[in-house]
């Protein structure tokens, strides 16, 4: 996935990008929603990471169980 590549060379805005695209293609992507929270944290996004990180959780994806207090303060 581009958006992944993005994320290792540092280019946040690109990958918030793709990952999006992927959640438009796939509403129901755990992982997607996880990716999202960790592009928008990564650019300070707090808001959009939070509610992204829980929507992840709410799914059941346990790496986004494990972080959400982090994200979400």
């Amino acid at each position: 996935n581009r958006g992944n590549i993005y994320l290792r060379e540092n280019r946040f805005v690109e990958a918030l990008k793709e990952f999006e695209k992927t959640i438009s293609l796939n509403p129901n992507s755990s992982v997607g929603y996880y990716k999202i929270a960790q592009a928008a944290y990564l650019l300070k996004k707090s808001s959009l990471a939070c509610e992204n990180i829980k929507k992840s959780a709410q799914m059941g994806y346990q790496p986004a169980k494990d972080i959400m207090h982090q994200i979400c303060r």
